[in-house]
């Protein structure tokens, strides 16, 4: 399998296990969109990318903000051309009890935690489609599994999220597009040590293209 040229969007671009998914798959050939709501990480990203010699380039979106998603897209296939993989690495994490939560509050997390996959989704599958081939891939969190009452709201959306990978993964199978996530263990203090295993996991799942997820 030849990745010369083929371009991954990360959408959440940070100093975690995004810079290290970013590294991974732009060392393998990949030019890399990263995706973030603000400047904070992206300028120093893009150029420790360029002095590994791997093509990056930023863009700005803030995934609650559908109009922003959809012009960062349209750079992104201006500038680099077609999308073949998709990285959903967004996770609101916010130390509130879930007795605290209002219905607002949780509505608001769950559009950038879960449903903001399909926000992003219906931007790359008419592309997936035309090319008859594609992957994304999605970071989820053992807190799904196994729900944290103190960051209730992460709990809740990432569960969501996990039942929106399963059901994409089945939908998408016949048309020849990859759906899978890595079930991140205790996303909410993540162990650094782990970023790479977690980079490597999903390099796995997008060479793979077997089982929906795997737990890390």
């Amino acid at each position: 399998m030849t990745n010369n040229n083929k371009v991954m969007a990360i959408l959440g671009a940070g100093d975690a296990i995004s810079y290290a998914v970013a590294e991974l798959f732009g060392s393998k050939g990949f030019k890399i969109a990263l995706i973030s709501r603000s400047n904070k990480h992206l300028d120093a990203m893009v150029e420790y990318m360029k002095k590994n010699k791997i093509i990056a380039f930023p863009f700005l979106a803030d995934v609650a903000d559908d109009a922003s998603v959809r012009d960062a897209f349209e750079d992104i296939y201006e500038k680099l051309g077609d999308i073949s993989v998709l990285h959903y690495n967004v996770s609101k994490i916010k130390n509130v009890n879930i007795l605290d939560e209002t219905h607002d509050s949780l509505t608001k997390d769950f559009k950038i935690n879960a449903s903001g996959l399909l926000t992003v989704y219906h931007e790359v599958m008419s592309d997936f489609e035309a090319l008859n081939e594609g992957t994304i891939l999605v970071t989820g969190a053992s807190e799904a599994l196994n729900p944290d009452i103190n960051y209730g709201a992460l709990s809740a959306s990432k569960a969501a999220l996990r039942n929106i990978v399963i059901n994409l993964h089945h939908a998408l199978k016949e048309k020849n597009i990859f759906v899978g996530t890595v079930c991140v263990n205790n996303i909410t203090n993540i162990n650094k040590e782990n970023i790479p295993n977690i980079a490597n996991a999903f390099w796995q799942l997008y060479t793979d293209r077997l089982e929906f997820e795997i737990a890390v």
